[in-house]
């Protein structure tokens, strides 16, 4: 019904009877993910779109990544 093994219920039900509803939360919360690029190179990047975009286009506002250009070669 849930979709989790019985080995995966345990764990959620000891961590229930452990922490109560606060268990539950996502254990990972708070943390830096593993994805994070590094200071230097996200000031660069950030640098180079001012440099490129000085009236700070509304796509580059909205979402960062929407480009006019392809950054993958193609």
């Amino acid at each position: 019904m849930l979709g989790i093994t019985p080995r995966h219920c345990s764990r959620l039900l000891e961590r229930y009877r452990q922490s109560g509803p606060p268990g539950m939360n996502n254990q990972n919360r708070g943390r830096i993910g593993n994805r994070l690029l590094p200071a230097s190179l996200t000031e660069l990047a950030l640098s180079l779109i001012r440099e490129r975009y000085p009236d700070g286009r509304k796509e580059l506002r909205l979402n960062g990544a929407a480009l006019p250009y392809s950054t993958y070669g193609s």
